[in-house]
């Protein structure tokens, strides 16, 4: 399975289940009530759900692979029971129907991008959008918390060019609902364009080959935001981000509206670049790890603040650099532009 770091990895006898027992080594006090074993029934709510997978790929990411290749073979067993509990497919690691919360990880050590081509039956590259694209520990704890808002389109495209528009789950249940009249409307303006939308089709016709290399497609709004070296400062949290730093984002006035964990090796990237493109993902109701704004002009409270990608564009085709966190007001008042982004 390619593991070189733990004694304790090894596959159940006729199965390929995954180190059920290493997984969870050493947890976290917050990770424990998730830890007692690999549940054969179905999460009672999404909650849950969600959370037991975040440990997992926190577990699975801080072990070293000596076959680059098989970063999601070695995973397989532990996704075909998630896929019953978890009621989802999974797309590239990351839960079909959860995809707005799965897309918020974080890379927490140095990292590279995973070059090696996977040993699943697609046999193609491993995409920067998910955690198995990069050769690190990844997590979900930077500054999501909540509940997340669907704000984009979301859809995968197979290599014979047809779509699969991916629906969002149906038990969003928010202890504290969302009122549209509360807020901006940040969704992209218009709609994909119509030689795109003529060869979508039904999700139900969309295979398990299709799973394993299809490209993630978005309908989604771009801006511009400044990087201008400036820090949050994490107090006593600092200790838990050694090898990362996070940055404040700024808008064109130099005003800060949003936060980004980055390699602190990002403040060289900085002193030749300050504007970088971001691409819109969803809403939160609460973050965690931000910038003070200005309240006269950005006023906080639930569901103000949203989640982007710091992307690295060719046209329409991006990698992902990074997800971040900026107000909502912020992002209106720069003009946003609608665009379809096929992510790499």
């Amino acid at each position: 399975m390619g593991e070189t770091k733990s004694p304790s990895a090894f596959v159940y006898p006729g199965s390929s289940l995954w180190n059920v027992s290493g997984l969870h080594n050493s947890l976290t006090q917050s990770q424990a009530p998730t830890a007692e074993g690999l549940s054969r029934s179905r999460y009672e709510d999404a909650s849950t759900a969600f959370h037991y997978y975040s440990n997992t790929v926190e577990r699975y990411t801080m072990r070293v692979m000596s076959n680059q290749g098989d970063a999601l073979n070695a995973l397989e067993g532990v996704l075909s029971v998630l896929r019953t509990t978890m009621n989802t497919e999974f797309i590239h690691g990351l839960p079909e129907m959860f995809l707005d919360e799965a897309l918020l990880w974080v890379l927490r050590e140095p990292h590279h991008r995973r070059t090696a081509l996977s040993n699943t039956k697609s046999g193609i590259g491993f995409p920067s959008w998910s955690w198995v694209g990069w050769n690190t520990r990844s997590n979900y704890g930077a500054q999501f918390s909540g509940y997340i808002r669907r704000e984009v389109e979301w859809y995968l495209v197979n290599k014979d060019s047809m779509g699969f528009k991916l629906l969002p789950r149906d038990d969003w249940d928010p202890t504290e609902p969302f009122d549209p009249s509360d807020h901006q409307n940040i969704h992209p303006r218009g709609s994909p364009p119509e030689a795109f939308l003529k060869n979508l089709q039904n999700r139900k016709h969309l295979t398990t080959q299709d799973l394993s290399s299809c490209s993630l497609v978005c309908w989604t709004s771009i801006t511009t935001f400044q990087l201008l070296g400036d820090l949050l400062d994490l107090g006593e949290d600092a200790i838990d981000w050694k090898n990362h730093d996070a940055f404040i984002i700024s808008d064109l006035r130099s005003q800060p509206v949003g936060t980004i964990f980055l390699e602190k090796t990002w403040s060289d990237v900085i002193k030749k670049q300050k504007e970088f493109e971001f691409m819109l993902l969803s809403r939160s109701n609460t973050v965690e790890n931000m910038v003070a704004v200005d309240e006269t002009i950005f006023p906080t409270g639930e569901w103000c603040f949203i989640n982007v990608m710091l992307i690295q564009r060719n046209a329409d085709t991006a990698q992902r650099l990074g997800v971040g966190v900026v107000h909502e007001i912020s992002w209106v008042s720069v003009a946003p532009k609608p665009m379809l982004i096929r992510l790499e």
